[in-house]
């Protein structure tokens, strides 16, 4: 890539690894300290619950069951209760072990000591949940990529002419211009 083929395919996870060196956002909840899960973001699923992230169906991300949510067939709706739909959700002990982690992440991790930290947030809680069977855990895989890419994404996007920074700003134009669905947009 850093070679200059820059062209298409064009590659959702490069320009989320390279956005967070270009700004002081972070528009991808994947790619923010603390992780969006249970916090910016809440998934209704195709079954009713609410849920803290689109990215496992694991029962540790279901932080309100359907029943909570909505009524059974034939069944009149509840009430609108106090507090809203969203605070009941991060009130839940599954929102509560979601910013668990991010505490161990910054205290007893050795995400702790590491320098990308705040770029790839301890790497992706579903996906560590999934192949290590605890939330309090690093997806191996990402970690050992974005510690390999990281490096190499800074420097060279703080180099006038940075080859990632025309690619991912390319990618963000051809995504803008596409008809709605045909290119998924950088998020």
């Amino acid at each position: 890539m850093l070679d200059g083929d820059t062209d298409p395919p064009y590659i959702t996870n490069l320009v989320q690894l390279i956005e967070p060196f270009l700004g002081v956002e972070r528009p991808i909840m994947c790619m923010k300290m603390p992780c969006g899960a249970a916090g910016d973001l809440l998934v209704l699923d195709a079954v009713g619950s609410v849920r803290a992230c689109d990215c496992s169906y694991h029962p540790a991300f279901q932080l309100l069951p359907r029943a909570v949510v909505s009524p059974p067939p034939g069944r009149a709706a509840p009430p609108i209760a106090e507090p809203s739909l969203t605070v009941r959700s991060r009130n839940t002990p599954s929102a509560a072990a979601l910013r668990e982690r991010e505490r161990w992440l910054l205290e007893e991790a050795e995400c702790a000591s590491c320098p990308w930290l705040h770029q790839c947030a301890g790497t992706c809680p579903a996906r560590a949940l999934i192949n290590n069977g605890s939330l309090f855990s690093v997806d191996d895989l990402e970690c050992s990529t974005r510690l390999a890419l990281f490096p190499r994404i800074l420097e060279d996007v703080s180099r006038p002419g940075s080859v990632l920074r025309a690619y991912c700003a390319g990618a963000k134009s051809r995504a803008a211009s596409a008809p709605e669905g045909a290119v998924e947009s950088p998020r």
